[in-house]
Order: structure tokens, then C-alpha cells, then sequence
């Protein structure tokens, strides 16, 4: 109950801040995901850096500096180096080619969360967190970007020996059912079809009370299912996420420079089958999975904008 009880601080949190440090900004536009090559990767990434430049006030060359230095880094896809820490065990690549050719499905390696980026402002001086030096420290991801993340930017947390859908701004729903076949699983299946019934609000006090129920014990329960934003992890079952990344905005601050953090974001709606097939005590979690639904989602309203 105690992690309970600070994860909800932590995601009510997120939604308090934005509360308060809410701004008549218009809303953000999301960065694409390059994936095709290195190469692509390199001239969309160029891209993006001269279109976040532009938005953000980085018209001086020290501001530009703290963009380039400190800020963009934070939201960067893996490098070369990092990519090898993460790279999947060769059975399971070969084991699930013929699954991994069918659009919009996956196979990554997860590292247990040791708290590498819980303040994403401080670096933690840890082996762990110096080896795992990429954003989200490989324990978390986001399904929408289709790369690791930071903890507050991603889908799914791998930590303790459970899932965790607590992204800032973010509902994130799981729910087991059972052990079926992942080809077998679509929005019709029993368990995934009321997962799709919860309606998400772009109302702020609907979106908190949401948020409570989620983080509680008994979570939201329909027949058999039970559905949470944290779930324990168990091999040889599968799993539905679906991620609501509402539209809005977080101001962060960094040496005195004020950003946006979702203009670094792609802010969807997801939902995502998976099975855990490889799992190492509560060290990495290997997770097969594809993608059932993909869509817009609100952004959060508050009482003055009604």
C-alpha cells in the first residue's frame, strides 16, 4: 500500500502541476518518430532540432547552448553503445521473426527501474545509472515513439517486479487475460473489450478520479478482469496496455530556460498486447508484442476553459 500511496502522490502530482503552471499556449505539436534507418534517423532528428529551436526561445547562442546541451539530450533516441546493452537474446529474435513481420509489432528488452531519472533535473552518480546512460535508463518505454523514455514520458515502467502505466498526463490501464495467444488477441476479446469501454475525460477533477481508481488496490474490476495501473509481471501470460497520452502542456525548467516537455512527445492514445517471454528475476523483462489501436486523444480542459 505504501508504493501505492506515493505512486498516486506522484500522478496526481502531475496533474496539479500542469494545474498550476498552466499557460494559454496553443497545444503542442508532437515530434515525429524517425525508423527506418540511421541515416533517416540523423536528418529527422536535424529537423526536429531546428523546429524545436525555432518554437522555443533559444534566440541567443546561450539559450541555443542550453537547448542543444542539456535539454534536447533528454529526449534522444538510444546510441550505438547503449543499443548493445538492451540487445535481445538471439533465441527470442529468431523465435519471433516470422511474428515480428507483421506491421506495427515488437520485440524489447526492458532493465528494472532503479531510480536513474526519477528527478530528471539530477543525475544520479550510480554504475547502474551510468551504464544505462540513455532516457528512462531502459526501464521505460513508450509504445507511441517507439523508443525508451523517460519514466514521465513513457507507456510502461518496468520495476519491482511489476508494470507501471504512470506517465505524466497519462492513463495508463492494464489488464492480464491469461494465457492467449498473442495472434489470437484483438479488441474484441474477452477482457480488452471493456478495457476499451472506459471513456477518458478531458475534464482535470474526471481525469484525477480516474487516476485514483487505477492506483487503487482493487482497481476497476468487470467479471473476471481487473484493470490498474500497476500490474504484477508474470511469464506466460498476456497483457493489454492501453496508454492515454492526453494533449497539454508541462513546463520544466532547466538553468533558468522554460520548455514545454510534451512538445517532445507524441501525445496518442495506444493499446498494445504483449507477452512477457523472457524474464530475469526482476534484472530485465523481454516483452513480444503489437499494437490493436492507435487515435487521437483530448486535451485536458480546466474549469476556467468550460
Amino acid at each position: 500500500m505504501n508504493k501505492i500511496a506515493l505512486l498516486l502522490s506522484f500522478v496526481l502530482g502531475s496533474f496539479v502541476f500542469v494545474n498550476a503552471q498552466r499557460n494559454p499556449a496553443p497545444a503542442p505539436t508532437p515530434s515525429e518518430n524517425p525508423i527506418n534507418s540511421d541515416r533517416q534517423r540523423a536528418i529527422s532528428g536535424r529537423s526536429d532540432n531546428l523546429r524545436l529551436t525555432e518554437k522555443f526561445p533559444v534566440h541567443t547562442s546561450a539559450n541555443t547552448k542550453i537547448f542543444r546541451e542539456n535539454i534536447r539530450p533528454l529526449y534522444r533516441d538510444l546510441k550505438k553503445d547503449e543499443k548493445e546493452l538492451v540487445a535481445l537474446n538471439g533465441e527470442d529474435a529468431e523465435k519471433y521473426a516470422e511474428f515480428l513481420k507483421q506491421k506495427n509489432t515488437g520485440l524489447i528488452k526492458m532493465i528494472s527501474d532503479r531510480g536513474c531519472d526519477k528527478n530528471f533535473n539530477v543525475v544520479i552518480s550510480s554504475p547502474h545509472c551510468e551504464k544505462y546512460s540513455m532516457p528512462g535508463a531502459a526501464a521505460s518505454y513508450s509504445f507511441r515513439a517507439g523508443q525508451y523514455r523517460l519514466r514521465q514520458l513513457g507507456d510502461i515502467i518496468f520495476t519491482g517486479g511489476q508494470f507501471q502505466g504512470v506517465g505524466e498526463l497519462t492513463h495508463g490501464i492494464f489488464v492480464n487475460i491469461g494465457d492467449v495467444p498473442l495472434e489470437k488477441v484483438d479488441l474484441q476479446t474477452n477482457g480488452v473489450s471493456f478495457l476499451m469501454t472506459i471513456a477518458p475525460s478531458e475534464d482535470m477533477e474526471k481525469a484525477d478520479e480516474l487516476t485514483k481508481k487505477l492506483l487503487a488496490e482493487e482497481g476497476i474490476k468487470n467479471g473476471e478482469f481487473i484493470y490498474r495501473s500497476i500490474m504484477p509481471v508474470a511469464e506466460n501470460r498476456t497483457y493489454v496496455l492501453r496508454s492515454i497520452a492526453y494533449r497539454g502542456n508541462i513546463y520544466r525548467t532547466i538553468q533558468g530556460m522554460v520548455y514545454d516537455e510534451l512538445e517532445f512527445d507524441k501525445r496518442r492514445e495506444i493499446t498494445v498486447a504483449f507477452r512477457v517471454v523472457r524474464l530475469e528475476g526482476e534484472e530485465s523483462a523481454t516483452i513480444l508484442w503489437k499494437e490493436l489501436d492507435n487515435q487521437k486523444t483530448p486535451k485536458l480542459k480546466f474549469e476556467e476553459e468550460n
